[in-house]
């Protein structure tokens, strides 16, 4: 009888340690894929001089066809984006969120007539979140987690 308990505890200990690790190899899965998505965004950013038309659509084609599915919410000052690339509207189901930094207004200032002096050209850059979840099998999305980046300073595009 002795020896069925102990079989019992050790059987419930290696299922505890499995979960750990299936659960492990979820997030470290989940969060490479969530970086590769964010660094290719970064890339359709910086390529098409912002987010407009042509990156929300190239975006959208990307994200369908990596499969990616996590959303998060986003912060306030952020402005999050759903799967097809349109402004999420209550920011609680966003895909990914965005922020624009615009140089000139942040490095702003006045003078001692009261003239605000703006001393960068007219630059900008983008912080990015994407978010990525811990799966497990049995409890399934438990967490979620962000990784967070930013673009290279985008001259805006003259048409």
């Amino acid at each position: 009888m002795r020896e069925s308990f102990g079989s019992t505890w050790l059987f419930q200990i290696v299922i505890v340690f499995i979960l750990i690790f299936t659960g492990y190899i979820c997030l470290s899965i989940n969060h490479s894929k969530a970086f590769a998505i964010k660094n290719d965004i970064i890339l359709e950013l910086q390529r098409n001089g912002g987010y407009n038309a042509t990156a929300a659509a190239n975006v959208k084609t990307l994200l369908e066809r990596s499969g990616y599915r996590t959303s998060g919410k986003c912060d306030k000052g952020w402005t999050g984006y759903t799967r097809d690339g349109k402004v999420d509207s209550n920011g609680k189901n966003s895909v990914f969120c965005l922020q624009k930094v615009d140089i000139a207004q942040a490095y702003a200032h006045q003078n001692a007539y009261g003239k605000t002096i703006v001393e960068y050209p007219e630059t900008f850059y983008y912080k990015i979140k994407v978010f990525y979840q811990l799966d497990l099998p049995v409890l399934n999305s438990f967490a979620t987690f962000y990784v967070r980046g930013d673009t290279k300073v985008i001259a805006p595009l003259k048409s």
